[in-house]
């Protein structure tokens, strides 16, 4: 018998029919015609772990195959021979797996709604990084409604119980002012949005200075017009600006996005999210409130329904006077509304060093 000597094209047709067809020996020599034993001899002292790695990667796609999607294999006949450049064993082609597309959920049509929720934001401490973040996704959001929850200003000089540095230039007016042109800004980033301001405890000194006032003075909160003037919506000319202002008191009562009861806060707990559960027990529905400084969304669902309750973070340098290491979060809050006002998503943009990741991408300086 003539010793057969072996070509790399006769390995490659080899390598190419194992992949194709496993172990199949007695078929490899037919396809090769050679002997059997001058196969059996090649594949044992040569090619034995390519031989191998070629067998393996049939049976690992007809395993893979079966497992995902069970058929009766079809009858394969015998490769011709190839020719030209060899193609790796494993890069060679696979079947399709014989399984249909899921029946994924569809749209539904209609204009949603979109809000942009922030707040404590205690100027002249504010973080002005942070606000930049912020004024990026109002102009990103483009919002129907736009809310600062209370605190724009943090109005040290009007308060007893905490002392203000004497060595600081600020003044109440100097701080008046810059909040003036920032509601401006805002406005225009979002000139189409109903613009909602919420009282805060820091803006609720100016009323608890009126009415500490003794002696003649005691007076001049009598009068209609120092009632009228002596007012936040008229310092900070928010008719003039578009943003509608509600009090401390009223909080509760107005209605300024679907199914939140919206407020600058009354509770401050030890942690993040036990003051939204808190305000939730006291409302017993689903809000958003600010005045913790934390930002956390609390969720609960009984045969009554489902609630949701966010606390909104800040926008205030964790430096403000009064703070010691404080457990604060720099937040802002986006949220939506189904066309039928039926279903919302809340997501808190989250602030760090005036940088935040939003819309698949990088915000801040």
């Amino acid at each position: 018998m003539t010793r057969h000597h072996w070509s790399d094209a006769d390995t490659r047709r080899l390598l190419e029919y194992a992949a194709a067809h496993g172990n199949d020996r007695t078929g490899l020599a037919r396809h090769l015609g050679l002997p059997q034993m001058t196969v059996n001899n090649y594949l044992d002292r040569v090619l034995r772990d390519r031989y191998q790695k070629a067998v393996w990667s049939y049976y690992v796609r007809v395993a893979a195959q079966r497992e995902v999607a069970p058929v009766e294999p079809a009858p394969v006949e015998p490769a011709p021979p190839r020719r030209g450049a060899f193609a790796s064993a494993l890069s060679m082609p696979v079947r399709p797996f014989a399984v249909p597309l899921p029946a994924v959920a569809p749209s539904r049509a209609g204009k949603p709604l979109r809000a942009v929720v922030y707040g404590d934001t205690h100027i002249p401490f504010h973080d002005a990084p942070a606000l930049a973040v912020v004024e990026a996704v109002i102009r990103d959001v483009r919002p129907d409604v736009l809310v600062h929850l209370g605190d724009l200003l943090d109005a040290g000089t009007l308060s007893k119980k905490f002392p203000v540095d004497p060595k600081r230039i600020d003044t109440l007016q100097a701080d008046i002012d810059f909040a003036r042109t920032k509601l401006h800004q805002w406005a225009r980033l979002a000139p189409k949005a109903q613009r909602w301001l919420f009282e805060g405890n820091h803006e609720e000194r100016l009323t608890r200075v009126i009415w500490g006032l003794d002696g003649a003075a005691r007076e001049l909160p009598r009068l209609r017009i120092f009632q009228r003037e002596m007012s936040w919506p008229v310092l900070l000319g928010l008719k003039d600006i578009g943003w509608k202002w509600v009090p401390y008191d009223q909080q509760p009562a107005r209605d300024c996005l679907p199914k939140l009861l919206v407020k600058h806060g009354t509770f401050i707990s030890q942690w993040g999210g036990f003051t939204a559960k808190r305000e939730w027990l006291k409302y017993g529905r689903s809000g958003i409130s600010g005045h913790s400084h934390r930002a956390n969304i609390w969720r609960h669902r009984d045969d009554n329904g489902q609630s949701t309750w966010i606390e909104a973070g800040c926008t205030a340098l964790y430096s403000t006077p009064g703070a010691r290491d404080p457990d604060w979060q720099t937040c802002v809050t986006v949220l939506e509304w189904s066309a039928d006002r039926a279903v919302m998503h809340a997501e808190q943009v989250l602030i760090r060093g005036g940088r935040a990741m939003w819309g698949g991408r990088e915000i801040g300086s």
